[in-house]
């Protein structure tokens, strides 16, 4: 069986669609299915009946955006064919055959009941994109349990559209309003760390930091970040398993399948256990709003590198990186981490093509913004649990 992969070109280089491609890879392999992920055209340019032949019409659609997601699924149902979408929630349509996404519904109650618990009610909301679907979830999740929890009255929802600086900027101005965050994801969260660091705010003495991800990022960052796990590897191999069951269905038959997450505390919000409280609801109604790109914000391109970067590396690469920032020779960094000058040299090449750096000038750039997170405070320790 052939699998259509199409993933929605501004998310495609983002962390969360490799690893659910990740996914996707490892379950079609397993299933001995063929994966044809279709990344190099735009999907108005293929020729649909060469790409079926005798298939069954259906496509594995990635992506999240509000803008370009609803042009796609258009595309499709007026060209007969019928998607199965991961990460995004749509409206209604009949070229839905599935659904895959995390439940964010139950990840944003579970965050703020979390929070609740501990006694920090004043919660904004920072750093969400409008034009992310899963977003506008989040956000209609938070409007609800602040219609239910009145704490805050003003402006309690910080966006982001495509600058994490003007975010910030908004959110200075009134943070003296609030003792808890909540970041719409673990690139935002560290940004936010890295700021209010700069401002002598402390977390989590003077405010409790939450976000979604639970990523290496929010395990290596001081303090590290209290975090729902968002599985999106998972996600992928549940879109596999789903396409081999809706295509031996009725094409009548559609199928939402939601994978849930898991908290995992840390020491931004001083290590508090949760408790067991339930924390089911349905679905709000969601608004769409203007299209941004978080992508297109530099910073938060980088820590997106930095966060590859993190997954790639081992410890020695931590150590030899952490090396060259604080001006370290090449004689000096070949004794103290045993290795030869062309296991640095490949190492180094290694680190500047994950980084996205086109020269050493750009990689100490770098390496100061990793140093400003407190990538390398815990170099020589083991993360976070």
């Amino acid at each position: 069986m052939q699998i259509p992969i199409f993933v929605e070109p501004n998310y495609r280089e983002s962390i969360w669609a490799r690893q659910t491609l990740e996914g996707i890879l490892q379950e079609s392999a397993h299933k001995k299915y063929k994966a044809l992920l279709l990344e190099d055209c735009d999907y108005t340019s293929i020729d649909l009946e060469a790409l079926f032949r005798e298939e069954h019409r259906m496509v594995i659609l990635v992506g999240t955006s509000i803008s370009w997601m609803p042009d796609a699924l258009t595309f499709f149902a007026q060209n007969g064919v019928s998607c199965i979408l991961i990460s995004y929630e749509p409206s209604e349509s009949t070229a839905i055959r599935g659904t895959v996404r995390m439940d964010y519904v139950a990840a944003m109650y579970m965050l703020l009941t979390y929070l609740s618990g501990c006694g920090h009610n004043r919660i904004a909301m920072y750093g969400f994109n409008p034009n992310s679907s899963a977003d506008v979830i989040k956000k209609s999740c938070f409007e609800r349990w602040n219609r239910q929890h009145p704490h805050v009255t003003g402006k309690n929802t910080f966006f982001n559209r495509a600058s994490l600086g003007q975010c910030y900027a908004e959110f200075a101005r009134v943070r003296s309003n609030f003792d808890a965050v909540i970041c719409a994801n673990d690139i935002v969260a560290a940004s936010l760390l890295r700021r209010l660091k700069q401002d002598g705010v402390r977390v989590p003495e003077d405010l409790f930091l939450v976000s979604f991800g639970n990523s290496a990022l929010s395990q290596r960052v001081r303090p590290s970040i209290t975090s729902v796990s968002l599985d999106h590897v998972e996600k992928g191999r549940q879109a596999v398993n789903l396409y081999a069951y809706l295509y031996r269905q009725e094409p009548s038959t559609s199928v939402s399948v939601r994978v849930r997450s898991n908290l995992t505390v840390r020491q931004s919000t001083d290590m508090i256990p949760p408790d067991a409280a339930a924390m089911n609801a349905s679905q709000p109604h969601m608004d769409y709003a203007n299209a941004v790109d978080f992508y297109s914000d530099p910073e938060a391109q980088q820590i997106l590198n930095a966060e590859s970067m993190l997954n790639a590396c081992d410890e020695t690469d931590l150590r030899f990186l952490h090396g060259l920032l604080s001006g370290k020779t090449y004689e000096a960094l070949e004794n103290e981490l045993f290795l030869s000058s062309s296991a640095l040299r490949y190492r180094l090449k290694r680190m500047m093509t994950i980084s996205g750096c086109k020269n050493r000038a750009e990689l100490g750039d770098f390496l100061a913004l990793c140093e400003s997170l407190g990538l390398f405070s815990g170099c020589m320790e083991q993360p976070s649990p």
